[in-house]
């Protein structure tokens, strides 16, 4: 289980970090934080987290509820919710990010979703 928390914690890292670069010339694609910022204006993309990571929750109180009750634990279902709310809420801002170029954004033309 360790190993799995290491090797999670590093695709997110370089995944999330490889793209959070901000471009500066008009064909340099735009960075995380600028695509994570134009999705929260969204409410569908709000909705859609919610509902996804209170349905990872739920199955994570039940994961907890059989494991009090018999003891088994399945870290593959443990990562499957886990990996659920990360492609939740990283997605739509990474296809964002790799799409739009900087001129596109000052134009106000999203490219990813």
């Amino acid at each position: 289980m360790k190993n799995l928390k290491i090797f999670a914690v590093t695709v997110f890292m370089m995944l999330f970090f490889t793209s959070c670069e901000k471009g500066v010339n008009p064909h340099d694609p735009v960075g995380m934080s600028v695509a994570i910022s134009h999705c929260a204006e969204s409410a569908a993309y709000w909705i859609f987290g919610i509902l996804v990571t209170l349905a990872g929750l739920f199955g994570a109180y039940k994961m907890k509820k059989l494991y009090d009750k018999d003891g088994t634990f399945s870290p593959l279902l443990a990562f499957g919710i886990l990996a659920a709310i990360l492609f939740v809420w990283l997605y739509r801002p990474s296809e964002i990010a790799w799409n739009t170029t900087v001129e596109q954004a000052a134009r106000n033309v999203w490219i990813g979703y």
